[in-house]
């Protein structure tokens, strides 16, 4: 003969049943996600690293830009002493035209639409020659600005003593 379930076994296996379903683990459980506070932590440690980091990269871009351009000039300057054995001058040619860097040696990098310097013949002789590489408006290089090379290897920038040119170099 069955007999009917009393009140307190009625409970008991209502509680088991609550405690067992899916609903009332979920509401147990810790969400998975991150708090507002963590994530505002989170992008100040970003921003404190990215406010270091950058000007310690944009040197290190620029200091890459300036080996280009010596490297452009020594070249330029590899071409005129060639032309000077060629026309036994800087300046003019047997023709009596006035000296002129060919195009490809006009800017540093010579590949590329963006440049950064442009090469040219500051001061031509005869017997001497003063080759520059100036920063375009788009990459003003504040650390040594122009930087100059002569026919006898002398080497300077703008922006710093000749004592402290040979930091840019």
């Amino acid at each position: 003969m069955a007999t009917n379930p009393t009140l307190w076994e009625i409970v008991f296996i209502m509680k088991i049943a609550v405690d067992n379903s899916p609903l009332f683990l979920i509401n147990n459980v810790r969400s998975k996600g991150f708090t507002l506070i963590e994530l505002l932590i989170a992008l100040s440690i970003i921003a404190i690293l990215a406010a270091i980091a950058y000007p310690s990269y944009q040197a290190h871009v620029n200091k890459g830009r300036r080996a280009e351009a010596k490297s452009s000039l020594m070249e330029a300057a590899q071409w005129m002493e060639r032309f000077y054995t060629e026309h036994g001058r800087y300046d003019l040619s047997h023709t009596e035209q006035a000296v002129k860097l060919p195009e490809s040696l006009q800017r540093s990098p010579k590949e590329g639409r963006k440049y950064y310097y442009t090469i040219g013949l500051d001061k031509v002789t005869a017997t001497e020659f003063v080759l520059k590489a100036t920063p375009v408006q788009s990459h003003q290089d504040d650390l040594c600005g122009a930087l100059s090379l002569t026919q006898n290897g002398m080497k300077g920038a703008n922006n710093r003593a000749s004592s402290r040119a040979a930091e840019c170099w």
